[in-house]
């Protein structure tokens, strides 16, 4: 059984800083945090080297690359994210590639970023950054999602985005129109 912690609310929103939303688990960023902290510090002893040693082969998968391969289990968004990354190779940037969810950044041309994040492991919904698609999404597939702590009502830090599946070739069609008026307008 894992051994569980307290973390009072300024550390978990510190935390917050290093996860990549729907992605990250609490494990996940406490191993980048310590990884830093490790990395940043003088290793005096050979215990704390060869742990350092150790931590730095386990965090080879969180590099952030640009160069990795696209895979994706469901062909539309294998289609989707070639179309990304070959049409929009200046706005678009993969920012990494986990086994549940690619995290691309989309840069508009005002130069704001958003997130956009794709599932790889068989999901087909997207999560796009929240805003108002009515102009292309006539038909209302993009479904704004919202999250509030139920006792204080206040909207949950990574927990604002909107949902779009993509079924069908036409979903592809529109998903792609989205990224565009994200690029071109926000």
């Amino acid at each position: 059984m894992s051994p569980v912690i307290r973390i009072s609310r300024a550390n978990w929103e510190r935390l917050k800083h290093f996860a990549i939303p729907l992605e990250d688990s609490i494990d996940d960023v406490l191993s980048k945090v310590l990884t830093l902290a490790e990395s940043s510090e003088p290793q005096n002893n050979e215990y704390s080297a060869s742990i350092k040693e150790h931590v730095l082969e386990e965090s080879g998968n969180l590099s952030y690359s640009t160069n990795e391969i696209i895979k994706n289990e469901k062909p539309l968004l294998f289609e989707f994210e070639m179309w990304l990354q070959q049409e929009n190779n200046s706005n678009a940037v993969m920012l990494h590639r986990k086994k549940t969810m690619a995290t691309w950044e989309l840069k508009s041309k005002s130069e704001k970023t958003f997130k956009l994040f794709v599932p790889t492991d068989g999901g087909n919904t997207l999560c796009l950054p929240k805003a108002n698609y009515s102009s292309i999404d006539t038909s209302g597939k993009v479904i704004q999602k919202e999250s509030h702590n139920i006792r204080t009502g206040k909207p949950v830090g990574w927990y604002h985005y909107a949902l779009f599946s993509i079924k069908k070739p036409d979903d592809v069609t529109l998903a792609k129109k989205l990224v565009k008026l994200i690029i071109d307008s926000f």
